[in-house]
């Protein structure tokens, strides 16, 4: 057990040092290709370049937070590792409010990633620094939501990527309902509705 928390602490810092290293240079790559696009010197290439070294850190979160599993510990521990990925990697505060409910391997498997893909949507696109991640058992159903301070968008509207569309499908097929609250400015609130024996 000690051997297997050294590693994942050893892993885990190793992860933070390539993170910052890589901040840094994303950083620096930046203010080149700033600087090239002032001087009309832009090159397609470099922009190709400058997208993919930005995707690495989003990369490295999802393979932490991915890694969040039920191993038989429940729903509500896997959660927490996706709100404590959040934080150490990103510094992003994130309040959690989680229930112990017991619900079946489907459901459970849909909540975790739902709450994956609502995390990063909150952080990634609505630049969020602050969430709250919540799930009660209440009247024959699990609610789990996910609320941010981010930038806010307009859920009536269509969006390019396919997360939110991921996210219905998945609650479409345990017969839930999505919520989502949210309009440009005020931050987002997804919540989650499954009903369970």
């Amino acid at each position: 057990m000690r051997a297997r928390a050294a590693a994942v602490a050893l892993s885990t810092g190793a992860a933070r040092a390539d993170e910052s290293r890589g901040v840094r240079l994303l950083s620096d790559i930046r203010m080149v290709f700033d600087s090239r696009k002032a001087d009309r010197l832009f090159s397609a290439d470099l922009a190709a370049a400058l997208c993919r070294i930005e995707e690495a850190p989003w990369g490295a979160l999802r393979a932490g937070a991915l890694n969040a599993s039920l191993d038989g510990a429940g729903l509500a521990p896997a959660l927490q590792d996706i709100c404590a990925a959040y934080h150490d990697r990103l510094g992003v505060t994130v309040d959690a409010i989680l229930d112990d409910v017991t619900v079946t391997a489907p459901v459970e498997h849909a909540l975790l990633r739902i709450t994956q893909e609502a995390c990063t949507n909150a952080v990634r696109h609505g630049g969020a620094r602050r969430l709250t991640v919540s799930m009660s058992r209440q009247d024959g159903h699990v609610e789990l939501a996910v609320r941010d301070t981010g930038t806010g968008f307009d859920p009536a509207a269509p969006h390019a990527g396919s997360g939110l569309a991921h996210i219905r499908d998945r609650v479409a097929e345990l017969g839930g309902t999505v919520d989502i609250d949210s309009a440009p400015g005020r931050g987002a609130a997804l919540t989650i509705r499954v009903p369970v024996p």
